[in-house]
């Protein structure tokens, strides 16, 4: 069974597989977030529609023997590796994945060791993608017309869901990704803005979330990249952006 975001989530039938992460620091800078986008917007600009597969992925993890050497060297506990041997070698999606490891192993335990799992799995094929999910190294294209996902690597059972957007709400009721929509067409140069989300359905933990989202020029295509935890208030983010648009 997959995981909700939110009971919400639920009642639309999207349940989404999302990790967990360390909250200490972001991952990515503003400045390298923006400059992701940017190249993810640029090669949309060029390709149009015929990029889009690039982006989707699919992201496959595969457990290799040189997965198991480094979860020896991270002294997990032996019983835990023995039962993680039945993936070993097997092709996976990221929610088959995730699910086949909380059938093995439990979820508390899966919990804990998901980070490690998914440093040392082996990924493939992704041109934009490296890590986790809520590590947030990858660009999600919108397609805000039809407020639906035209890209999304690691969820491809939402890509081209009609009206989806509308849909997808916060703990307090907003529509973020509707909001998004709304944001990049008054700024299509690139703007950022800020949200609280629980991101594993096994943790009550709310994450201050940080999103960039910008226009693609002359395609109906919307870039957008997140990061938690920046330093950084959403007035100076935009500051930041504001400078790229001068230059």
């Amino acid at each position: 069974m997959q995981r909700c975001l939110t009971p919400i989530l639920s009642l639309i039938g999207l349940c989404i597989p999302f990790f967990s992460i360390n909250a200490q620091y972001a991952l990515l800078t503003p400045e390298e977030m923006m400059d992701l986008a940017e190249k993810a917007s640029a090669s949309l600009e060029q390709n149009g529609a015929t990029a889009l597969p690039e982006f989707n992925g699919p992201v496959r993890l595969t457990l290799t023997d040189q997965t198991f050497e480094k979860l020896a060297e991270e002294n997990i506990d032996s019983e835990v590796l023995q039962k993680l041997e039945a993936l070993k070698n097997k092709e996976y999606s990221g929610i088959e994945f995730t699910n086949a490891v909380d059938q093995l192993i439990g979820k508390r335990t899966a919990y804990k060791l998901e980070p490690l799992l998914f440093r040392y799995a082996k990924q493939e094929p992704s041109k934009w993608v490296k890590g986790r999910p809520l590590e947030f190294l990858y660009p999600v294209v919108l397609d805000c017309t039809n407020f639906t996902f035209a890209a999304q690597p690691w969820l491809p059972y939402v890509v081209n869901t009609p009206n989806i957007l509308k849909q997808i709400r916060s703990p307090k009721g907003k529509l973020f990704l509707f909001d998004a929509c709304q944001l990049v067409s008054k700024n299509p140069e690139g703007v950022w803005y800020e949200e609280w989300l629980p991101l594993d359905a096994r943790v009550k933990r709310i994450f201050h979330l940080y999103t960039y989202i910008r226009q693609v020029p002359n395609q109906p295509y919307q870039v957008l990249v997140m990061s938690a935890n920046l330093k950084e208030s959403v007035d100076t983010l935009n500051d930041l952006a504001r400078k790229r648009w001068k230059k």
